[in-house]
């Protein structure tokens, strides 16, 4: 029995003495947008390698889900540094049918690395590929996820080159999109009207250069997504009532 427990306490210290093993987190950039209906949310999906230096990818699957009536997913854009053998939503027909429709909230994107050159998760993030959305409709906030799995034979993964089948995918992130009820009108503060008081909360969020959805959906006149001196003229427009 002592020897057991002598046996049970020195497995507890290796355990707590070892180091995590680094891994590949899956993050989404910009984590939060604001978009008013009918515009394009573009959405970067990166590869963060926890460690130092860098971590060989083979390939990853990665499974998306959103509320649809709110956005829809339209594809992706392969601009990122590394240029994949495979990158898209290939046919799953066989397997959940996640790639049938986009209508239905979910999805599951494919990597493939080329065999010379595997892709290389560094620690700043590796831009895998662009997510675009369409804003549908009005919401203060709606998540887009990674789910560990969907359906019975999809499953988020990163994979490594160490040897068949090496799992390395560390954590999964969110991005949250706010979708603009009203185009620009310049009432900052909510009043229903745009006059003299809306003014303090402009030049506030000019001089952050915000972006958050309380600032960017009322003052945002040039739809770069951001409070800035390109707004102006519009703001100055919606105070004098033309």
């Amino acid at each position: 029995m002592l020897n057991r427990r002598i046996l049970s306490a020195a497995v507890a210290v290796i355990s707590l003495a070892a180091p995590a093993l680094a891994g590949v987190n899956l993050e989404f950039r910009a984590a939060s947008q604001v978009a008013r209906i009918n515009d394009t949310v573009s959405v970067g999906l990166y590869a963060v390698y926890t460690g130092s230096g860098s971590s060989n990818i083979s390939a990853m699957d990665v499974l998306l889900q959103w509320d649809a009536t709110k956005i829809q997913l339209l594809g992706n854009v392969n601009n990122g540094p590394y240029s994949w053998l495979q990158s898209n939503f290939p046919p799953d027909s066989g397997l959940d049918g996640l790639n049938n429709t986009f209508a239905d909230g979910n999805a599951k994107y494919t990597a493939l690395a080329n065999f010379s050159a595997t892709a290389q998760a560094i620690p700043a993030g590796l831009l895998v590929t662009t997510l675009q959305f369409k804003a549908l409709a009005a919401t203060p906030g709606t998540t887009i996820s990674i789910p560990l799995t969907l359906g019975a034979n999809s499953r988020t993964a990163v994979y490594g080159n160490a040897f068949p089948g090496e799992d390395i995918t560390g954590t999964r992130g969110t991005a949250n999109v706010a979708v603009c009820a009203l185009a620009a009108n310049g009432d900052m503060n909510a009043s229903g009207t745009t006059n003299g008081d809306d003014v303090q909360a402009f030049v506030a969020a000019l001089s952050a250069s915000s972006t958050l959805a309380v600032d960017v959906c009322p003052g945002d006149f040039s739809g770069n997504h951001v409070i800035d001196s390109a707004d102006v003229p519009g703001m100055v427009a919606a105070l004098l009532g033309l």
